[in-house]
């Protein structure tokens, strides 16, 4: 398959470790345009902590005209700005599977690429941390749920994007209703991401009982706002979930606090401040999560 991904960050360059480990696969990148000129290899170390140097190709314009997926590996901000770097050039038939934390970015995708293309929702648990600029670090395994936002795959398509992802990187599992997925995941960000942000502290750090009622309020307002959405979700395996997730990622940095101890813009706005704006129009009041958004915007305005 030909693949293009999107995005030099540590999800973009964990799937094209993977990926370009098949011979049946053709894997290049693009990078952000602040890369002028991107090395000709990157570090990979594995999760039996073994470092390797990995072989990078960069997009050419035709290799995106042939490309028959892309992964846009980048952050909910960026992903409007990167479709549109190369929506004049890809090819009509190319899949778009959009790999980003939060939502309300789908929504936003101008009208062009969202009629002429199958778009892809990619729900990644795999833990991956950037450890310098093209160096990073594969340090849990995960899963991947895949799903339709926009378009219908063929029955075809579909499998060689689920085989081609899973011999790769396992396990991924087509999700029929993406929708239920993508609130599951940002129930996990909408608590893990700012109470690390805010308090800079560890992943397993928030199962920590000093947190346990900003945990509580802030996933009972998401499943109200859930429920106006028309989405079934329940606060107590919610949060057994979040807990679950935070013990299992003990001693990672979130990438909410990674960006901003980096004074890099964070995905606040797509996360928490997408239950805010949600309120906003369902006109129910969402206090937890309003604070959690503002605190980090705040965070990021003092860097």
């Amino acid at each position: 398959m030909k693949i293009v991904i999107i995005g030099q960050g540590a999800i973009g360059l964990l799937w094209y470790r993977y990926l370009s480990l098949s011979n049946n696969n053709n894997v290049q990148l693009i990078c952000s345009k602040n890369i002028t000129r991107p090395p000709k290899r990157f570090t990979f170390t594995s999760l039996d902590n073994k470092s390797e140097q990995i072989d990078l190709v960069t997009a050419s314009q035709e290799s995106i005209k042939s490309a028959d997926l892309i992964l846009l590996c980048v952050k909910a901000f960026q992903v409007v700005d990167a479709i549109d770097s190369v929506k004049c050039t890809i090819n009509q038939s190319a899949v778009i599977a959009l790999c980003h934390n939060g939502m309300g970015v789908a929504e936003k995708l101008p009208q062009r690429i969202i009629k002429k293309h199958n778009i892809l929702s990619m729900l990644i648990t795999h833990g991956a941390k950037a450890n310098a600029s093209f160096n990073i670090t594969h340090t849990g395994n995960g899963k991947t749920d895949i799903g339709s936002v926009y378009g219908k795959l063929n029955n075809h398509t579909k499998e060689r994007i689920l085989k081609t992802l899973n011999n790769a990187l396992p396990n991924v599992y087509w999700q029929h209703s993406v929708k239920q997925q993508q609130w599951e995941k940002l129930a996990i960000n909408c608590v893990i991401n700012p109470i690390t942000a805010i308090n800079n502290i560890k992943n397993g750090q928030v199962n920590n009982i000093e947190y346990k009622q900003e945990i509580s309020e802030t996933i009972a307002e998401l499943v109200t706002i859930a429920q106006m959405e028309g989405v079934n979700l329940t606060s107590e395996s919610l949060i057994t979930t979040v807990k679950k997730v935070a013990s299992l990622t003990a001693e990672n940095t979130s990438s909410m606090l990674s960006d901003i101890l980096a004074a890099r813009k964070t995905e606040i706005d797509n996360i928490n401040g997408y239950i805010h704006q949600l309120g906003i129009h369902h006109k129910i009041a969402t206090p937890q999560n309003t604070f959690f958004w503002q605190q980090v915007n705040s965070l990021e305005k003092r860097k």
